[in-house]
């Protein structure tokens, strides 16, 4: 979701909307110019700040400041009809959608002191509701294959990793440690992966409360992982940024950036 590496492909897209938002006067976005791979089409052409993009398929999914940024709106959009359609809307915050087909998932703060929930909400029958109502803090959700994932405020004091299935209806507890900083979650390929001090683990989902796999040091919160590969970006000692692709398969990581850094 926020880590994708399958969505990649769609990067100029992302890069139109993000771009489109945040830079252009109304009306303006065809005065630009681009350079993609590929064909280049707008969503938006006004001057709305969005942010927070995911895409799964033919569909994506943003968030959306309205009235100076006072209200918060998620919404879904479909490529091939072109429909928009409004998720929920927020005067506290929306954040950290993750889009897997047609279900949607993001922390939602309800009133001002309350804590922010992982909300649900599924396309075909436009239902919404809450992943897990225990009132800790939780963000950062992702799902796929019937499982959720978030991280969650209500044990020890610390961010843990928190797991729901959605067949069973079941949450518990997924990975545990005596720090806060992990992030983002993220499911693929039957495992969960995660960041935490730097380093990217993982852990099938068969198999909480096991024992962490260190994949990789050094890693942000925005990698993006999927078919076996995970990719991030970093600094080189000379002060240039470099994106990397790690195989899973083999453990070698290798620069896809081809040595120009632009």
């Amino acid at each position: 979701m926020s880590a994708k590496l399958g969505r990649l492909s769609v990067y100029s897209l992302f890069l139109a909307i993000f771009v489109c938002a945040l830079a252009a006067p109304a009306g303006a976005a065809e005065t630009l110019d681009y350079i993609v791979a590929g064909d280049l089409r707008f969503i938006t052409d006004d001057n709305m700040a969005r942010w927070n993009l995911d895409i799964d398929g033919g569909k994506l999914i943003w968030v959306e400041g309205k009235n100076s940024q006072a209200q918060q709106n998620i919404y879904y959009y479909n490529l091939l009809s072109g429909k928009k359609l409004l998720v929920t809307k927020t005067q506290y915050s929306d954040v950290d959608p993750a889009l897997s087909g047609n279900y949607v998932l993001w922390g939602e703060r309800s009133s001002y002191q309350s804590p922010s929930q992982i909300n649900g909400y599924f396309m075909i029958t436009r239902q919404k509701g809450t992943i897990d109502p225990y009132p800790a803090n939780q963000g950062s959700p992702d799902y796929a294959g019937g499982y959720a994932v978030w991280l969650d405020s209500r044990y020890g004091g610390f961010i843990n990793i928190m797991m729901k299935d959605t067949k069973t209806g079941k949450s518990y507890l997924f990975h545990q440690s005596g720090t806060s900083d992990k992030l983002s979650p993220t499911i693929s390929g039957g495992y969960v992966y995660w960041v935490e001090k730097g380093n990217l683990y993982r852990m099938a989902v068969s198999n909480p409360r096991g024992t962490p796999q260190l994949i990789a040091k050094g890693v942000p919160g925005d990698y993006s992982v999927a078919d076996n590969k995970a990719v991030w970006e970093t600094k080189t000692a000379g002060g240039h940024y470099r994106v990397v692709m790690h195989d899973l398969e083999s453990g070698k990581t290798v620069d896809i950036t081809d040595g120009s850094y632009d």
